[in-house]
């Protein structure tokens, strides 16, 4: 499902790049969307567009860079040690869920932490036909090791240094307001636009 995400326009121009980039959204309106997204994302592009139904429409493009790639891997380092183990345990899960999605579990990646810990990935079905892989290790003690080595591979990929991402707001017909409708980049596979969103926003 897509999620929209309501704009206010703080200052009037015949320029929808210059109506977007001077914009702040609702949900963070401490700064214009044009300051964080030039101060979050290298090689900056704005263009204005106008789809075939006659939609206008902004797009950002630019690239990921060491700055919010840093910020976002200490937020999430932070938020982890916040949580209790058993918590940390299964959020660790999660990320092995999309190292197998991006590389498979005969990938590089896997094929390392196996024979580094004794482990192998074995594939559970959950609750409306979900395949969850999680690793089965001949001595138990590798086991956490293996679920920390996962996490810190996911997050040197997570928001990768360079990854181009492209962000598309669509105006509205009395160009009073904007709303997110497009967020792509190989980084944010699977993430919902208001983490996204929050990350950027950090």
């Amino acid at each position: 499902m897509v999620m929209m995400f309501s704009m206010q326009i703080i200052a009037c121009t015949n320029s929808d790049v210059a109506l977007v980039k001077s914009g702040v959204m609702s949900a963070y309106n401490k700064n214009t969307v044009g300051n964080v997204f030039e101060a979050s994302f290298d090689e900056a592009q704005w263009q204005a567009v106008t789809t075939k139904k006659g939609e206008r429409v902004v797009r950002f493009t630019g690239k990921i860079s060491q700055d919010l790639h840093d910020a976002v891997v200490a937020d999430v380092e932070q938020k982890t040690q916040a949580l209790k183990v058993y918590q940390q345990e299964e959020l660790k899960i999660q990320y092995i869920q999309q190292l197998v999605k991006k590389q498979g579990i005969d990938g590089a990646l896997f094929q390392q932490l196996n024979a580094e810990y004794g482990c192998v990935l074995r594939e559970s079905s959950l609750a409306g036909g979900v395949i969850w892989w999680t690793p089965t290790c001949q001595d138990n003690a590798n086991w956490g090791q293996y679920l920390e080595t996962a996490k810190q591979a996911f997050l040197a990929q997570a928001w990768q240094v360079g990854d181009t991402v492209e962000v598309e707001w669509t105006i509205s017909a009395d160009g009073k307001q904007f709303d997110v409708t497009q967020m792509a980049s190989p980084s944010w596979e699977g993430l919902a636009y208001e983490h996204i969103l929050a990350a950027i926003y950090r």
